[in-house]
């Protein structure tokens, strides 16, 4: 069966950003491995759905683009989410809306409920083991968390796992 989620990529900025703590944070705890060297940083509207939905996906896409275009967001600070190190974004209304719109479509399309505990955020490290003290370096520019920098998107992407456990990218609609 065939496995799908919906993101948001961030535009060039907010990307850069992202990477450069990433790295800053890679370099005091060596060990751990950062997700921008293994794929894109995104924000993640849902969990993974399993099923042939691909057309009706790809459609949705194409909405979400045109219905929610200018969308920014608002970073928050560093969270653990399950054994995740992430970034929190704060939920505007314009943000609220469409991740409860797109958990709505997603849970009546493939009758699968979705996690009521999620939290809206940028992964940057995946499986840290528990009682693991990340360390974080005092040169982190927490100015966006702070100041309510907004961010802009570039794109929302819908994903596809292919048999071997790699996601793809198989539909970009421009956020203008």
């Amino acid at each position: 069966m065939k496995k799908y989620f919906i993101c948001f990529k961030p535009k060039k900025e907010l990307y850069l950003y992202l990477k450069d703590l990433s790295q800053k944070i890679k370099k005091y705890n060596p060990e751990l491995t950062a997700l921008y060297e293994e794929e894109l940083l995104h924000l993640t509207l849902h969990k993974p759905i399993v099923g042939d939905y691909k057309d009706l996906l790809s459609d949705f896409v194409d909405q979400i683009a045109q219905d929610f275009s200018k969308t920014k967001i608002i970073l928050e600070g560093f969270a653990m989410f399950n054994d995740n190190l992430v970034l929190r974004v704060h939920a505007t209304y314009n943000i609220a809306l469409l991740w409860v719109k797109v958990r709505e479509y997603i849970e009546k399309m493939s009758n699968e409920l979705g996690n009521g505990e999620d939290m809206l955020h940028f992964t940057l490290f995946k499986n840290i083991p528990k009682r693991k003290h990340v360390n974080c370096p005092e040169d982190i520019d927490t100015e966006p968390f702070f100041e309510n920098k907004e961010y802009p998107f570039e794109y929302i992407c819908l994903f596809e796992k292919e048999p071997k456990g790699k996601w793809v990218e198989i539909k970009r609609a421009l956020i203008t």
